[in-house]
């Protein structure tokens, strides 16, 4: 069998993963904790009251019905990390059984599309902040759903290279690449959006509202991930799928079934995540707007904006 299959591969991988995680935080600390301060130094001093967890829901409830697109964007948070998260979990075994990457090229390939999101959203986000962003998160959910599809079906129709040949790692991560880098047009929109609900509720109250609506959507993605605990079994046993089975010994109609579910799945995470985004009222209009009476506010406090 393969490195996918065997448990022992699974430990050094997952601290390998927790050191990434680790690292990415301390870099994400260290270049927004001294603009973050600075602008809390701007500010006249507040009491900042403690909240319980019962407080915190009443304020989230609240705003949800202040701010609709608060509600929005918390359906949003838990669809996209439903779809992204069930593409990998998918993908993985696709890896083993559909593709058959060879063993000195599956890093590659399972890295190739977080080295593509990573490039896109360090490169991406100044042409982002001066586009609509609906549009750019149909772009990018399209595109990385798509690519992502094509991935799958095209080795299954004959068009690309036969499975577990080199020439068809090279070319899946090269389209994994480019879907990264169309999932960072995606996430940088996300999270520009998620900054722009959080400003007009916080001109709909006249408090400032960011840390609540990020920390409730960090909340809504833990959730999410609780239920894909359990759906991750439910996929494969929707299709009958051996998990766990040597790769020769898993029948060409059982892969071709989990490649179909898997292209299946990418149409509708791409349609459920473009159903939610278009429920949003937002514009770049809109936006120039409630950066107008932000700035009001922040003069009529005695505070500069940075």
């Amino acid at each position: 069998s393969r490195g996918q299959l065997d448990p022992a591969n699974y430990p050094p991988f997952a601290a390998a993963f927790a050191a990434v995680a680790v690292i990415a935080m301390v870099i994400n600390i260290a270049g927004t904790l001294k603009p973050v301060v600075g602008l809390e130094r701007l500010e006249p001093p507040k009491p900042k009251p403690r909240i319980g967890p019962v407080a915190a829901l009443k304020a989230v409830v609240s705003a949800m019905t202040v701010t609709p697109n608060v509600r929005r964007s918390l359906l949003l948070a838990i669809v996209v990390f439903f779809a992204i998260s069930s593409i990998s979990v998918l993908r993985v075994h696709l890896i083993t059984y559909l593709w058959q990457t060879p063993a000195d090229l599956t890093g590659w390939l399972a890295s190739a599309q977080a080295i593509g999101a990573a490039t896109g959203a360090i490169v991406l986000p100044f042409a982002v902040k001066t586009l609509d962003r609906k549009r750019c998160i149909a772009v990018g959910m399209c595109g990385y759903t798509g690519l992502t599809a094509l991935a799958v079906l095209l080795p299954v129709f004959g068009v690309l290279p036969p499975p577990a040949s080199r020439e068809l790692a090279f070319a899946l991560i090269g389209m994994f690449m480019a879907a990264g880098v169309l999932l960072g047009v995606y996430l940088v929109a996300i999270a520009s959006l998620g900054s722009d609900v959080a400003d007009e509720h916080e001109v709909n109250t006249g408090k400032r509202q960011q840390a609540l609506i990020s920390g409730f959507g960090s909340f809504a993605i833990k959730t999410a991930g609780a239920f894909m605990v359990l759906l991750t079994g439910i996929y494969l046993d929707i299709i009958s799928f051996p998990a766990g089975a040597p790769v020769g010994s898993v029948p060409w109609e059982k892969v071709e079934a989990l490649a179909y579910f898997s292209a299946g799945f990418c149409v509708l995470g791409c349609f459920l995540v473009l159903w939610v985004a278009s429920k949003f009222d937002v514009s770049l209009e809109k936006q120039r707007e409630i950066n107008r009476r932000l700035q009001d506010m922040l003069k009529a406090e005695g505070t500069s904006p940075a």
